[in-house]
């Protein structure tokens, strides 16, 4: 479970300050040890793909409180399909920015992005259904610490959350009679939330 921080982006005035700083995020995925050549270290791939949505949040640094209502805002990956990703804010509200002051902030990260609605201040992941692996791919990146307007590209690396089991069903030696097409596999004692 991610902890999830809600506010807004405002610096009182109702304007953003010209002489503001962007966040810029670039990100890549771990790829597991001994997987170096596996396609699927994330539920679906190892791949960023254009439209790949992410939640960004800024925390005064040191700390796990939210710096300007910077919380959940939401970046989207504007580069073509790799390994690594560029990832820009999907609107102007979705700016996040370094203090003015040149203090440091702390930027944490997860994917797939989700608007936050009930303010319970963390990210629910149900996999019962997985009809769409890429909804249900929880990846987080460990905090990126002591970025500020003077060290403004924040370099993420995200980890993948949960783990996929492929299961193959094969008849064993001197089991021809046995007919595979209806065999079901139940897994029990593993929550889905």
């Amino acid at each position: 479970i991610l902890p999830v921080l809600a506010g807004c982006n405002d610096d009182g005035t109702g304007t953003t300050p010209a002489n503001r700083t962007p966040l810029s995020v670039s990100a890549g995925i771990r790829m597991e040890a001994g997987t170096a050549t596996s396609p699927e270290t994330r539920a679906t791939d190892a791949t960023w793909h254009q439209g790949d949505a992410i939640g960004v949040y800024t925390l005064v640094s040191g700390t796990d409180n939210v710096y300007d209502g910077q919380a959940n805002f939401k970046y989207v990956n504007g580069t073509a399909d790799g390994a690594s990703a560029s990832f820009n804010p999907a609107d102007a509200g979705n700016t996040a920015y370094y203090p003015t002051d040149g203090s440091e902030v702390d930027i944490m990260a997860y994917y797939p992005y989700r608007e936050i609605s009930d303010r319970s201040f963390f990210l629910v992941v149900n996999v019962l259904n997985q009809t769409s692996l890429p909804a249900i791919d929880l990846m987080t990146a460990q905090k990126a610490e002591g970025k500020s307007q003077d060290d403004a590209a924040a370099s993420l690396v995200f980890e993948h959350r949960l783990t996929k089991l492929n299961i193959t069903l094969a008849r064993g030696e001197g089991a021809d009679e046995i007919d595979l097409d209806d065999a079901r596999i139940t897994l029990s004692g593993t929550p889905a939330t």
